[in-house]
């Protein structure tokens, strides 16, 4: 059981940033990038919309670049336990999440849907509706399908993962502050839940189990637990019962998240090789970072740790406005060849740091 929360703790100011995990982030984000810039977007991914093709679809892990998000999930665990624990209340908690949520996405995603909706492809742009729900963070395509238009897809397909975190923190949050000193064990239940979820799934399928196992993000649970588990580990509870079955039911989900994956994409090889190896590279810098081995330097690098603050308003306008960046004549003028992707990326980055130092921080204080 976890150790009762002091009520001084919570009503203490939030600790200092770590360094090391904004480095992370900025590790995360760039891992995306490459993802969709190199391979997804490419000719050996789901639609060739970049001007040089499938140019840099060779570099080693570029096809299994969403594992950042996965980064990103546990990342997220590991913070909003942290953040809980800083908290009075249930309310507190979700008007700060909107607070770090919302003034960036209501910028970059309008900034995002006048731009493509101008000068963007045609595979990227949206109407109104879909561009309102995504700043909801609610999926057009399930939203849609009540008015008969289950074809509307988000602003950008980034933003997916924002409603997979709005469930976690509803979720957690729930838990948190109506079970207090039970959250973590309540957590493993609806972890250990999602697995027969899965299972079932795996073994029978059936519509309604499908639409079930993706409302409670089954397949992403066990990034969160991980991240929950480094947050009571770092705090010194990895001597906990519960934070230690916690860790245990998230690598059992883990591994079968990981091989229903491989199975269903029916990938093998080349791909399968740096999926695994993925996975094992993030859970061993993540955890590198609980043990607080990251004091080589590389992860608390100024120009680093400085995107990694910036970066979820880089994972918001990096990929429908890159995309529509690239497209342009005038950026193969300026930029051509293969020197254009890492212009449009460098001008994303600035751009974010931007809003993030002159729009975000302003409110968040």
């Amino acid at each position: 059981m976890r150790a009762p929360i002091n009520p001084a703790f919570v009503t203490a100011p939030a600790a200092p940033r770590l360094a090391a995990l904004d480095g992370l982030r900025a590790l995360a984000i760039g891992w995306v990038i490459l993802f969709h810039y190199a391979y997804f977007w490419t000719s050996a991914g789901a639609v060739p919309l970049v001007p040089y093709g499938d140019a840099y679809a060779w570099v080693p892990f570029a096809a299994v670049g969403y594992l950042g998000v996965h980064l990103f999930f546990m990342i997220s665990g590991f913070v909003i336990l942290l953040t809980l624990e800083q908290t009075r209340g249930f309310k507190e908690f979700m008007l700060r999440r909107a607070v770090r949520l919302w003034p960036a996405l209501v910028i970059l995603g309008s900034v995002t849907f006048l731009i493509v909706s101008a000068f963007g492809p045609e595979q990227l742009r949206v109407g109104w509706w879909e561009y309102a729900l995504s700043l909801l963070t609610l999926p057009p395509n399930h939203v849609g399908m009540f008015f008969g238009a289950g074809h509307w897809k988000w602003l950008d397909g980034a933003y997916w993962s924002l409603w997979v975190e709005v469930k976690f923190y509803c979720v957690i949050g729930v838990m948190f502050f109506a079970l207090r000193g039970n959250a973590i064990r309540a957590w493993i239940a609806f972890e250990v839940f999602s697995i027969v979820v899965a299972v079932l799934n795996l073994a029978i399928g059936s519509r309604a189990l499908d639409i079930i196992d993706g409302f409670i993000f089954q397949t992403y649970i066990p990034y969160f637990s991980i991240g929950l588990a480094a947050y009571l580990m770092r705090a010194g509870r990895g001597h906990n019962t519960t934070t230690q079955l916690l860790l245990i039911v998230a690598t059992v989900h883990l591994v079968l998240a990981s091989a229903t994956h491989l199975f269903q994409s029916n990938r093998t090889g080349w791909y399968a090789a740096q999926f695994i190896a993925g996975q094992a590279a993030i859970l061993v810098v993540f955890w590198a970072f609980v043990w607080d081995r990251l004091s080589f330097g590389i992860f608390r690098w100024a120009p680093l740790t400085r995107i990694g603050r910036a970066s979820y308003g880089v994972y918001l306008l990096h990929q429908n406005v890159g995309l529509t960046i690239l497209s342009m004549p005038l950026i193969g003028w300026l930029a051509p060849g293969l020197l254009s992707p890492l212009v449009v990326i460098a001008a994303v980055i600035g751009t974010a740091i931007l809003v993030h130092e002159r729009a975000e921080l302003p409110v968040q204080d």
